[in-house]
């Protein structure tokens, strides 16, 4: 149960299995300045970690599973006890202990993502929100990033793209210093250069600490199916209008800067 994978270059593992053979690791993956893919592959021995805490062996690693079979309550990545950024990072693409299919996760060590239907925004197309669950490590200056969410856009009128958010279990809103957006714009006509747009505390105020504002209430109470009687819904933008000058996609995140906290995001830009 001390043992594990440890890789330091790339490792592909195609329709690989860990046998019930003798004793099963507690943790699958220990990662240096390396990356693992695997495809097919049946880890449903293993119920501990996938991820192992990665502190002492490296940080820059990143680890992929796609349509793989895992073991009933495995942990996809162990509490880390040293955290430098986002590092190691674990993602999981449609596996699954069972027959339920599509799933999608991502973790590091600021904080876990992992799809909802308990608790999801009634209007969003998913029937499902990205529950975002993170670490004691995570503040406002390395916050947990989501993945990026894109959206095709042919328009040329201004914009001010956003995400529905909810913090279930308590009404106050989070600040602007806490949670923030940042979405990424061809706005710049003849050439294919982004640029960021984020409602993100002005930066004087979060170089000096500074609290900053309350964001904006969303949709309201009663928009999110499962929700609490005490709950806060937010609207978070990219801060002003936008008029893209080319047409294709926009592409947004979310960055919660706040510890050990719960927060639940509709996996959608609107518009």
């Amino acid at each position: 149960t001390s043992q594990w994978f440890e890789v330091g270059g790339h490792t592909e593992m195609v329709n690989c299995t860990v046998t019930s053979a003798g004793s099963i690791p507690s943790s699958l993956f220990m990662v240096g300045a390396g990356s693992v893919s695997a495809t097919g592959c049946d880890f449903s021995q293993v119920t501990g970690n996938l991820l192992g805490d990665n502190s002492s062996v490296g940080f820059n690693c990143v680890i992929r599973l796609e349509r793989c079979k895992l073991g009933s309550g495995v942990s996809y990545i162990a509490a880390q006890t040293n955290v430098q950024g986002r590092r190691p990072e674990i993602w999981i693409f449609d596996c699954h202990t069972g027959d339920t299919h599509m799933q999608f996760a991502y973790a590091n060590g600021l904080g876990t993502l992992t799809l909802d239907t308990g608790i999801y925004f009634t209007s969003g197309a998913a029937a499902a929100s990205w529950k975002v669950v993170t670490t004691s490590y995570c503040n406002s200056r390395v916050p947990f990033q989501t993945p990026c969410v894109p959206i095709y856009h042919t328009g040329a009128s201004a914009i001010t793209p956003y995400f529905e958010i909810l913090r279930d279990g308590s009404a106050t809103a989070y600040k602007d210093s806490e949670v923030w957006a940042e979405f990424s714009a061809k706005d710049q006509s003849g050439f294919t250069q982004a640029t960021i747009k984020t409602d993100r505390v002005a930066l004087a105020t979060f170089v000096s600490g500074g609290a900053g504002s309350d964001q904006a209430t969303g949709a309201g109470l009663g928009s999110w199916t499962g929700e609490s009687g005490t709950a806060w819904s937010g609207k978070i933008d990219s801060g002003s209008s936008f008029t893209p000058a080319e047409v294709g996609y926009l592409q947004g995140r979310m960055n919660f800067g706040v510890a050990s906290a719960t927060i639940y995001m509709d996996p959608e830009i609107r518009t």
